[in-house]
């Protein structure tokens, strides 16, 4: 599988995030997904972007990924 670069998977987020009034800050990569202020539907907006720019869905192309649990799993389903 073709992984991206760190850089992008972490300025989708800020877009996303911030589209949402939540500032992105290094300290949110090891909380909980669920615990940063955004909802699922960020998420899934936060996916379809990435799979967008980069043609890679990680979560759909691997079945055995597990759900990320934190902040930083998510950026490393894309980077590995």
């Amino acid at each position: 599988m073709t992984k991206v670069s760190r850089e992008i998977v972490i300025e989708q987020i800020r877009a996303c995030f911030a589209e949402e009034g939540v500032l992105f800050h290094e300290g949110m990569l090891a909380k909980a997904v669920m615990e940063l202020g955004v909802d699922s539907m960020t998420y899934a907006i936060l996916v379809a972007r990435l799979e967008r720019e980069t043609n890679l869905d990680p979560f759909t192309q691997n079945s055995d990924l597990p759900y990320p649990e934190t902040l930083e799993d998510f950026i490393q389903a894309y980077v590995g």
